[in-house]
């Protein structure tokens, strides 16, 4: 190596530090610097709140009451400051205070490349620089009252210096131009001077930027120089430049990271809008470029003075260069342009001045990489070896892959590695794409749907709107796009902008490609060749425009025949339904919910045979229905909530005799209706009645309705207006035995009905006549204020939901129901007892009897919710968060003898924000994986209690981890307002007493239940792992079981049980517990078990052999064939009855 390439090498390591503090991270965006007493009850305020409100992190000293000297706290401020905002006003210089600030903020231009912005508010810049005029008559006061010249000195020096820096005038505007233009030149820098998020694990960055930077020739400014990087899809391209633009963006007069080029230039006016993008970062204006023919002129005028940093990300295409970065000319000597690509031939063509190949990391690097992401650690975890290297061999030391497969194993036992596995060798060539898919595979439904909607349209869209949307579609995003990001499938940018790279783009939309050839049947379009394609062929399948509260008017005439689903629900402005010029025999959904449609169309009797659900809720404007709507005789669904001006005469006569089919009818919220618009004796199916906020309707018209009706299996009937009198005279229409006196309601009612809802009724108790509703599953009785008591319930009764019963004093079947000793109710499931602060349950208060869980609920889980804040003294793990907060982890250490847990109970005491909305799902996740996941409703009103017993579903997830795992559970809800003040776990065993016993002691009294007698045989000692055995004679059957471990691991004792002291000894070196049950008839090897041999005895057929000999005989035989196998064995075998004992 020659002096000179070593001494080039030398500056150029030393230019730049490579140590990831050496990007400077700030505090705070702005620092104001301004003599109080000018400025501060007017423009400063005006200043601050307009930065605020930009959302540029501003910081402003309220301190009226100033010392001689700066503080500390205030020099840190303008330490940590990316800009700081001079505001020069005729009293400045009279501050001491002031010009300190200023001689700090100049030493920090110096040292940390601070930038200044000076405002010359009522100062002129003349004055400033020569302390002239009222500006020098104020510093001249100071001067007088300091006599501190070299002080002084120290500060003219500064005032000239700033006096010369680029700054803004008031002049003769007013306050409020002169602010805009601040923040348009502060919003430049900060966007200029934000950083980049690199990546969490930077491993093999540095190495890699190091190289690089030797290709730029920094040190030199009499050129422009342009390079290259390229390399694979997922090769870590976009990161690397990022780390390259933070380090070395601020060396520049201005810099711009222009991402995602491929993807955005091929967009409407795609290139155009990069062009505006460029030149905004660079020059913080925004130009309005209208065409790129203009936009390259500006460019190349704008900036050809100027030293800029331009990295052009994911470029594909010659046109994309020649549009933002054509010439070298069109930019300032020393200026920097890097280039990411998939194609090196792209690079060779525009003639880069270097080219610089990403390659796949080192061994050791995507070692590191990929345990940071699944272990949290730099290597990985014991146990896991053999499948952490099989799985490495499929991410190829892809960084993407590393990243992405790393993450979605972390908190995974080796079980499901070894599964995961089995997805990725069903790839065929080990396609890296393949790969990746599996993780996304592995998510939940909501989630995937949410990955998939990301991938295809919101990539880029601000995180909140993403949010929203999702929200409205029930997602849960909350906790979803967390999942997501935790999975590394996507991230978010300082912009707050949801993001993914785009191989998981890729994927995700070939995803969706793959559900059919035809674009109009799948799940998603975006591109807008497949868009038209369905529209112009007639295979669109769903139009949905909900929520388009700009929509106005819809094409006239709608000619979609292949269109199944059509919503337009809560489009607000919409007035007009457009004519169905053909027959739509396919559409079977329509929503038009809470438009301002005035008519619907003569032509709707085209939408006859196929349309089966009709929803009109809301659509206030509509003055009458058509004629043709008789036409729609299959109709099932008809929603007619909610109507005001439609005329019950005009209802009645356009549907009289039609919809005998109707299986859902809804006439919620018709406070005008007098009767039914269809008398419910016509509606043979019909199941599901909802029938609620009825002012005018007499009760008489309801009960006669519904009287012969024997199918409805779902009825809804809420109000408070039903008078006593109302119920009196309707009473003769029934028969005592089969209705019921409630306090303000009576009505009748099949014994099909499965759901029923009388929320906001004025009932105060549930007569015994209830419980002859055997097919009742649902009842609701919310808001029933004047509720004190639910002495009884259906027997058959799933959820109860009594939520805002704020009367409600007892109601003892659900108090026994959550002792868990005896109750009728097996089949209950959920109730809802939230902010019945008067309720006197005794909820939980007793631990879980184990009897009682196994023989009647272990089938299901059951939970409740009610008023409390105190989780019952019987839990055995329990955490307190002292302030709240909106999750709360709880760590379980194993063993957990899973096979003696019948069931888990999960407990958190929630509190809610009075000013947020009241719906929320809470969940319980063990290592990551879902348990529980419950939609509730919780409005303020003080601390409540949840508490769920879970059983088959968490057993089956506990027994995926192996028996010394420690278990995280973790509580959140979806809702921030929700708060968590603590939270529980309790494990239910079989033998609740006897919680507290070794893993042997559970197996001796878990034999106990079926044996009489306990056989100790001696032991067979090898050199690395003890086999010893215990023959278990019962009534019916006799028993070997074969129990072998290593040890190495950790002691195992059978305490409490009477036996000879000289068998026990054997067992103390016999560890961790495997067994088989093995008859003995005969002896035949079956396989293996826990890595030793095991063998069967053959069936005994119930046979109740209590020979000595026999017995001797099998055992006998069973050790010579151990002895045929390994002839080193010593074996001892005393009379094995000498060994017995009672137990």
């Amino acid at each position: 190596m020659s002096t000179s390439s070593m001494a080039f090498q030398l500056r150029a390591s030393s230019s730049l530090s490579f140590s990831s503090s050496s990007i400077r991270r700030w505090t705070h965006d702005v620092f104001l610097s301004f003599r109080g007493e000018d400025v501060r009850q007017n423009f400063i305020s005006h200043l601050y709140h307009a930065l605020h409100q930009r959302g540029i992190n501003t910081y402003i000293d309220n301190n009226l009451e100033r010392g001689e000297e700066i503080s500390s706290e205030l020099s840190k401020a303008i330490e940590g400051s990316m800009i700081s905002i001079i505001i020069l006003s005729k009293n400045y210089a009279e501050s001491q205070w002031c010009l300190d600030e200023l001689l700090k903020i100049l030493e920090c231009k110096e040292t940390v490349k601070q930038i200044i912005l000076p405002l010359f508010y009522d100062a002129d810049p003349s004055e400033v620089e020569h302390q002239k005029g009222s500006f020098g008559e104020a510093f001249a006061k100071l001067r007088y009252k300091l006599k501190d010249e070299v002080k002084v000195t120290k500060w003219e020096a500064a005032l000239e210096k700033v006096a010369n820096l680029s700054g803004l005038e008031l002049g003769d505007r007013n306050e409020s131009e002169f602010i805009q233009d601040i923040i348009k030149w502060v919003d430049s820098k900060v966007v200029n001077r934000t950083f980049l998020k690199v990546a969490e694990h930077p491993v093999g960055i540095e190495s890699r930027v190091r190289d690089i930077y030797q290709h730029l020739s920094m040190e030199r400014n009499d050129f422009v120089c342009m390079i290259g990087i390229f390399g694979t899809g997922g090769i870590g391209k976009t990161t690397i430049s990022k780390d390259i633009y933070n380090r070395i963006s601020h060396k520049f007069e201005g810099s711009c990271f222009l991402k995602n080029i491929r993807e955005i230039s091929k967009q409407e006016k795609g290139l155009i809008r990069l062009q505006n993008k460029l030149l905004f970062e660079i020059l913080g204006e925004n130009l309005d470029v209208r065409d790129f023919d203009k936009g390259i002129n500006v460019i190349s005028h704008r900036l050809y003075s100027k030293r800029v940093l331009l990295i052009l990300d994911d470029v594909d295409e010659l046109k994309q260069l020649e549009t933002l970065a054509g010439d070298r000319k069109w930019f300032g000597p020393g200026s920097r342009i890097i280039v990411t690509t998939r194609d090196q031939h792209l690079l060779n063509i525009s003639k880069v001045d270097s080219k610089y190949e990403l390659k796949i990391l080192a061994n050791d690097e995507a070692r590191k990489l990929f345990s940071l992401h699944a272990f949290k650690k730099e290597e990985p975890l014991d146990g896991y070896a053999e499948v952490f290297e099989q799985v490495m061999q499929y991410a190829q030391g892809l960084p993407l892959a590393l990243t992405v497969l790393g993450s979605n194993l972390k908190d995974k036992t080796i079980r499901e590695w070894e599964s995961a596995l089995d997805e990725y060798k069903q790839i065929p060539n080990k396609n890296i794409q393949g790969v990746l898919q599996v993780s996304c595979e592995g998510l939940e439904e909501h989630e995937k749907d949410m990955f998939l909607d990301i991938a295809c349209f919101f990539k880029g869209e601000p995180l909140a709107d993403v949010m929203k949307i999702f929200e409205s579609c029930h997602f849960h995003p909350s906790y979803g796009i967390p999942k997501l990001i935790e999975k590394c499938l996507i991230t978010d940018n300082y912009l707050n902008e949801i993001w993914m790279h785009d191989l998981l783009q890729d994927m995700g939309k070939e995803i969706v490609r793959k559900e059919s050839k035809e674009p109009g049947a799948r799940s998603r379009l975006w591109f807008h060749e497949d868009i038209r394609h369905v529209l112009e062929e007639n295979t669109l399948v769903s139009l949905s425009l909900r929520e388009c509260s700009d929509l106005k008017s819809f094409p006239r005439c709608l000619k979609l025949r292949s269109l199944r689903i059509f919503e337009l629900m809560f489009c607000k402005k919409l007035q007009n339904f457009p004519e169905m010029e053909c027959k739509m025999d396919r559409l079977t959904h329509m929503v038009l919910d809470g438009t301002a449609i005035k008519e619907l169309p003569s032509s709707i009797g085209y939408l006859t045979p196929a349309l089966d659900f009709l929803s009109l809720r809301s659509c206030t404007k509509l003055m009458h229905l058509p004629s043709s709507i008789h036409q729609l005789q299959n109709l099932r669904v008809l929603c007619l909530n909610d109507f005001i001006n439609l005329g019950i005469e005009e209802v009645a006569s356009s549907i009289s005799g039609c919809f005998t089919g109707i299986e859902v009818l809804s006439i919620e919220g018709c406070k005008g209706l007098m009767r039914f618009p269809i008398s419910v004796a016509h509606l043979q199916h019909l199941k599901t009645l909802y029938l609620d906020n009825y002012t005018n309707l007499a009760i008489e018209e309801i009960l006669s309705s519904i009287w012969y009706h024997t199918g409805l299996k779902k009825l809804r009937l809420a109000s408070r207006t039903i008078e006593r009198s109302e119920l009196e005279s309707s009473a003769e229409l029934f028969p005592l035995s089969v209705y019921w006196y409630l306090e303000d309601f009576s009505f009748y009612c099949s014994s099909t009905l499965q759901e029923l809802d009388l929320s906001m009724s004025a009932i105060v108790s549930l007569p015994p006549s209830i419980k002859r509703f055997v097919e009742l599953r649902i009842l609701i009785l919310m808001n029933c204020e004047k509720l004190q008591e639910i002495l009884h319930l259906p027997p058959n009764i799933q959820v109860l939901d009594a939520s805002e019963c704020r009367s409600l004093e007892r109601c003892p079947e659900v108090s026994t129901k959550f002792q868990f000793y005896t109750c009728g109710l097996r089949e209950l499931r959920w109730i809802y007892l939230a902010n019945c602060h008067k309720l006197d349950a005794n909820i939980g208060s007793q631990a879980p009897n184990p009897s009682f869980v196994e023989e009647q609920i272990q089938d299901h889980s059951c939970g409740i919710i009610f008023p409390g804040n105190k989780i019952p003294d019987w839990f055995s793990h329990t955490k307190e968060i002292s302030n709240g907060d909106d999750s709360c982890e709880l760590n379980i250490s194993g063993p957990l003898y899973s096979e003696e847990i019948i069931g888990i109970v999960f407990c958190a005491i929630l509190g809610a924000d009075l000013n947020d909305p009241p719906f929320s799902c809470i969940c319980v996740s063990i290592n990551g994986n879902m348990l529980v996941e419950k939609d509730f409703c919780l409005s303020y009103g003080g601390n409540h209690v949840y508490l769920n017993y879970s059983f088959p579903e968490c057993i089956e997830q506990l027994l995926r981890y192996p028996i010394g795992d420690n278990l995280r559970f973790r509580f959140y809800c979806n809702e921030e307002a929700v708060m968590f003040k603590s939270c529980g776990v309790h494990i239910i065993y079989k033998h609740e007493e006897n919680e507290n016993l070794t893993v042997g002691e559970r197996l001796v009294d878990s034999l106990n239940d079926r044996l009489a007698t306990i056989v100790f045989l001696p032991a067979i000692s090898r050199p690395n792992h003890t086999i010893f055995f215990l023959r278990l004679e019962g009534v019916h059957q006799r028993e070997l079981v074969l129990c072998s471990g290593f040890q190495e691991q950790q002691d195992l004792y059978f305490k409490g049980v009477s036996s000879p002291t000289n068998y026990l000894s054997t067992l103390e070196q016999t560890p961790q517990l495997n067994y088989d049950t093995i008859n003995y008839n005969g002896l035949n090897q079956i396989g293996h078990e826990g890595g030793f041999e095991t063998f069967d005895f053959g069936s005994t057929s119930g046979a109740q052999t209590n020979n000595r000999s026999e017995a001797s005989s099998s055992v006998s035989s069973f050790v010579e064939a151990i002895r045929e196998k390994d002839s080193e064995i010593p074996v001892e075998f005393p009379d094995i009855l000498d060994a017995s004992f009672d137990y």
